[in-house]
């Protein structure tokens, strides 16, 4: 798979989790911020909620023929302000992103399912929380033309 392809697939990530998520129902949140790659809180603090994400596993399948079909698995956090001892923002951006990537991302998830969730306060004094899930994007491609 060449540079290329792979930009094209986590820009169309990051533009449709920017548009998308945007309050309206059936959303509770717009996005302040999306950004591929990982953050300090210093870079995001200021436009909560923010979502930041990384590739973590690239594979590449039926290589032989013209076609190629890729999976890319993407580590994905989510960082929202909460008020000490309740999560229901956190809980309600992780709705958002579920939703986003079950019904409106437009790229296609191996196995249409989340593998891995994870959530933890990341700092009492700013009340902030965080969440993370890893899924998998599955496309095909043609090797002959790049």
């Amino acid at each position: 798979m060449t540079i290329s392809t792979l930009d094209t697939q986590l820009n169309t990530l990051k533009d449709e989790l920017s548009e998308k998520i945007n309050g309206s129902s059936p959303y509770y949140y717009s996005i302040g911020k999306v950004v591929r790659g990982r953050v300090f809180l210093d870079d995001v603090e200021n436009f909560l909620p923010a979502i930041w994400f990384i590739v973590t596993a690239e594979n590449e399948e039926g290589t032989l023929s013209p076609m190629s079909y890729s999976v890319i698995e993407i580590e994905l956090h989510g960082i929202v302000a909460v008020k000490t001892g309740d999560m229901d923002n956190l809980h309600k951006l992780v709705r958002d992103v579920r939703y986003f990537l079950d019904n409106d991302y437009s790229g296609q998830l191996v196995g249409n399912k989340i593998f891995n969730y994870k959530e933890r306060g990341i700092d009492d004094e700013l009340n902030l929380a965080e969440f993370g899930v890893v899924f998998q994007i599955g496309y095909t491609f043609n090797i002959t033309t790049l």
